[in-house]
């Protein structure tokens, strides 16, 4: 606490205008203690003095809340920024005490979310182009089964499309009996591995690899399709 450069302005401050206060009481009392004649009531210079004191006191503490109220204020208004989304504009840096560095180290903070989510939308881009360039199918479910994310050969393969499905569980957006109950199979033993075949006016068959996904609680699964028809 003694090395602390806020304690010791706040401590100087205090400490200013108890000096004042005192030298407002030995100035005002000087001719009293020399002539012992002094009646002290509400008009005496003693009260006077007093008042002073107060008044002084008062506005040098006004003075050091001041002084911390603006950088604080603008770290409040950075930190409810922060809470939606990075910031884009760092908080002035006014001084070099606690509260100085405090406001370099959250704009740091700043900084760094920022890159992290910009580097994590990249890499996200980046996973989705690949995702449409691969030739399987891959359907993302979470542990309730819904539709998170459906490439574009898993669409064509299930003849899906990913805004109508999202969202939705897939036994609702899916007849096939076969293939919700490697579903489940997936969901309750992790690794699973079996062929579909598909009906319609040109029938297919599917290899159907599913492996949930890392984590406990279940999070869900992710299930890739390859078109075997004419392996077969």
């Amino acid at each position: 606490m003694l090395r602390s450069r806020i304690f010791w302005r706040l401590f100087l401050s205090h400490a200013l205008a108890v000096l004042l206060t005192l030298g407002f009481l030995s100035w005002l009392l000087q001719p009293w203690s020399a002539e012992k004649t002094a009646p002290v009531g509400p008009g005496s210079s003693l009260w006077l003095a007093f008042g002073l004191g107060l008044l002084a006191a008062a506005g040098f503490s006004l003075w050091a809340a001041q002084r911390l109220r603006g950088p604080v204020a603008l770290l409040t208004e950075a930190a409810q920024a922060l809470s939606q989304v990075p910031i884009n504009r760092p908080v002035p840096v006014h001084s070099s005490d606690e509260l100085g560095i405090l406001t370099a180290a959250f704009n740091d903070m700043g900084q760094n979310l920022a890159e992290a989510i910009a580097r994590m939308d990249q890499e996200r881009q980046q996973l989705r182009a690949v995702f449409r360039s691969m030739a399987e199918g891959v359907v993302v479910i979470d542990a309730e089964q819904r539709v998170l994310f459906l490439n574009e050969a898993g669409g064509r393969m299930l003849s899906l499309g990913l805004e109508s499905a999202r969202g939705k569980k897939l036994w609702e957006v899916v007849r096939h009996r076969q293939l919700l109950e490697a579903v489940e199979e997936i969901l309750r033993q992790d690794n699973y591995h079996c062929e579909l075949e598909w009906g319609g006016s040109e029938p297919k068959v599917f290899s159907l690899h599913g492996t949930r996904l890392p984590g406990k609680p279940l999070r869900g699964a992710v299930l890739v399709l390859h078109d075997i028809t004419h392996v077969r």
